[in-house]
């Protein structure tokens, strides 16, 4: 009955919308957030930066040659 009146309605509308976004944050909000300091090249000097590229290159290279043998 109380949402058979359009204010109310519009209301309960807006209200589990603001409600929705609160909880479910949009995928442009979530991609806002995302913590990317330094994406793509590592520093030279980041030990620990360059052991993970070398370990994901090697990694690859390693599949390579034994699919290839």
């Amino acid at each position: 009955m109380w949402l058979s009146n359009k204010p109310n309605r519009l209301k309960a509308e807006s209200f589990l919308r603001d409600m929705k976004r609160k909880v479910m944050p949009t995928v442009f909000e979530k991609a806002e957030q995302l913590p990317i300091h330094k994406g793509g090249h590592p520093h030279p000097h980041d030990i620990e930066d360059n052991k993970m590229v070398d370990e994901g290159a090697t990694y690859a290279v390693q599949f390579y040659n034994e699919k290839m043998q």
